[in-house]
């Protein structure tokens, strides 16, 4: 006898590829031109204690200035304020909150080989 998993019918989801913008870039991944990779949360922030704080005018800006500061490992932008808050939390964001959107940093642009080794390491890890 087989035994299938029940299923629904489920509207497909609209997906706009290479989003920086919410609510289409959640659980996007974002490549700075420093190479260093983010991935993007909508609706969420980190929260953690931040080290600087600039006026930025989007998400996309705020992950390309944190990429080429060292401690930097996550950001939260504020849309209604345009303030980019830089941070060294490197996970997920864990508060939930509308009018803002953050990242966090999952390493290097091609930091990992093809055949799964390790090339390069993530930015202050450790």
């Amino acid at each position: 006898m087989v035994y299938h998993s029940p299923t629904i019918e489920a509207a497909a989801d609209e997906v706009v590829l290479c989003s920086t913008e919410c609510p289409r870039a959640h659980g996007q991944t974002f490549e700075s031109p420093s190479c260093e990779r983010f991935r993007m949360s909508c609706c969420k922030r980190h929260g953690v204690q931040h080290f600087v704080k600039e006026p930025m005018p989007s998400l996309m800006a705020c992950m390309s200035a944190c990429g080429i500061v060292p401690a930097c490992q996550s950001v939260d932008h504020q849309l209604s304020t345009g303030l980019c808050y830089f941070g060294k939390h490197s996970g997920e964001p864990s508060i939930n909150v509308a009018g803002w959107s953050s990242a966090y940093s999952v390493g290097c642009a091609g930091a990992c080989k093809k055949d799964g080794g390790v090339v390069g390491v993530l930015r202050g890890a450790g």
